[in-house]
């Protein structure tokens, strides 16, 4: 970790900012457990998939507007609520998965959830601008936030199969809904959350600029690609007959982007980051494509971590991408369209590779994520100069 990552950890009350939006961020990495407990009700991938992606294209579309009431009302009132409601959805699609509900109902039920998911995610990058003046500083505190995102797609996929290989799938959702609350709770209660001053009076217009558009077509492309990831190792697991190894794939996979982050966040880069964000996403596609040709678990586990490296750095550099294109009063509003497009693309990946995996097996789904990568780092190249 980087000394001036080692620095903003150090100011009073950071730790405890970062540990629980860890804790709130955690249905981020909740897909598993959705995955399995509609797969378990519907003996299906491909509805299981249409469920997560209707979670995923509903936060998407929410998260701007949760995003800009934020800026316009402020961090508690909108997070709050959002928890009480996300905690109380999920209990609700539980009930309706062990009762073997019509599909129609959980994916009303899945976009439900992802409408009212609790925007923390940009609630913490709205706050390191003001935490962290130093340009330098500030670069490596979103270097840190990537990293701390890929804790929890490391630790939920583990968590989470863990407890589905013990329990069920239903116990790891209901666990997601009880951090989710606990964390929100926490991160409201923080002085950094209770002194933001929200200053938005409508929108920013983020969307009328071009350079703003183009960047969110490169997130959505990187969440196609993460999508595609998602499904693909858990349908590389039944065709290597260990569906155990799912959570172990998905893990190592997030564990690989967390030490890519760690990686990434010690060093001082001397090249734009426009540049590294085109770079990292050529080196998504090239790392992942070998998994769609790996013949045993051994180097599945291995090429899963070798295609998580690249993530992190990935997520950061558009991070402070976005950071420098936020307007006075829309910061908010910026990070929420972002995570947006990255919800919107992995939701649209995840419901793709699901009937892909049916259809063709795990490598369609990893061909998807290669191309949608590749095509990611494509546009980043293009828009370069623009940023």
């Amino acid at each position: 970790m980087s000394v001036s990552a080692v620095r903003t950890l150090a100011r009073p009350g950071v730790g405890a900012l970062v540990g629980s939006s860890l804790l709130g961020r955690m249905p981020l990495g909740m897909t598993l457990a959705l995955l399995l407990l509609v797969r378990e009700s519907t003996g299906s991938f491909g509805p299981a998939g249409v469920v997560v992606g209707a979670f995923g294209l509903a936060t998407a579309a929410a998260a701007p507007l949760l995003g800009r009431l934020v800026d316009r009302a402020g961090q508690i009132r909108v997070l709050l609520p959002c928890a009480v409601l996300e905690s109380a959805i999920l209990v609700g699609l539980v009930v309706a998965a062990r009762a073997d509900a019509p599909i129609a109902g959980m994916v009303l039920l899945g976009a439900a959830a992802g409408a009212v998911l609790p925007p923390i995610s940009a609630c913490l990058r709205a706050l390191w601008p003001e935490i962290v003046t130093d340009p330098d500083e500030r670069e490596a505190a979103f270097a840190l936030d990537a990293t701390v995102q890929e804790v929890i797609w490391t630790t939920g996929p583990l968590v989470a199969g863990g407890i589905i290989t013990v329990f069920s799938p239903s116990a790891a959702v209901l666990l997601m809904a009880f951090v989710t609350l606990v964390g929100t709770v926490w991160f409201v209660s923080l002085p950094f959350s209770r002194r933001w001053v929200p200053t938005s009076t409508g929108s920013s217009g983020l969307l009328r600029v071009p350079a703003m558009r183009l960047l969110l077509v490169t997130a959505l492309l990187a969440g196609f690609a993460m999508g595609g990831l998602e499904v693909g190792l858990p349908g590389l697991a039944e065709e290597l007959d260990t569906p155990a190894a799912t959570g172990l794939l998905l893990g190592l996979g997030s564990f690989g982007s967390l030490v890519g982050g760690l990686t990434y966040g010690s060093r001082v880069w001397g090249s734009p980051v426009a540049v590294r964000y085109a770079v990292f996403l050529a080196l998504a596609a090239l790392f992942t494509a070998p998994l769609a040709v790996v013949p045993s678990l051994g180097l599945g586990l291995a090429v899963a971590f070798l295609s998580g490296l690249p993530w992190a750095p990935t997520l950061s550099c558009l991070y402070s991408l976005t950071s420098r294109m936020a307007p006075q009063g829309g910061i908010t509003e910026a990070f929420t369209l972002s995570g947006a497009a990255i919800a919107a693309g992995g939701a649209g990946g995840v419901g793709l590779a699901g009937w892909l995996v049916d259809l063709g097996g795990s490598p369609a789904a990893f061909a998807l994520a290669v191309a949608a990568a590749a095509a990611g780092s494509a546009v980043a190249v293009a828009g370069r100069s623009r940023y």
